[in-house]
């Protein structure tokens, strides 16, 4: 009768094996209390411009190939006079294209 396939569903050592098996599977994998600090976000040291600087914190790379600063490059990018230099560069093009 030790044979899985005599004696029904629940006898002999396949049965036993699938409890034990069940029961230590279905413990709680351990966990600790509190859990690890995350680890320090990136800060670019490269120039005193870099302080405060949200670009590599956030996994940017803040210096291109030519020696750019990316939040230089942001600020003049959005810069109000830029703005209103290229919709007056907008609205010279429509009309002409009139």
């Amino acid at each position: 009768m030790n044979r899985p396939c005599e004696g029904g569903a629940k006898s002999g050592a396949a049965f036993f094996y699938a409890q034990i098996l069940f029961h230590f599977s279905a413990r709680k994998i351990y966990a600790p209390e509190h859990p690890a600090e995350p680890p320090p976000r990136p800060v670019c040291t490269r120039s005193p411009l870099c302080v405060g600087c949200p670009y590599p914190a956030n996994g940017f790379l803040c210096w291109g190939k030519d020696g750019k600063c990316l939040r230089s490059e942001m600020r003049r990018l959005n810069a109000t006079d830029r703005w209103a230099e290229q919709e007056t560069k907008e609205e010279i093009h429509t009309d002409e294209s009139m």
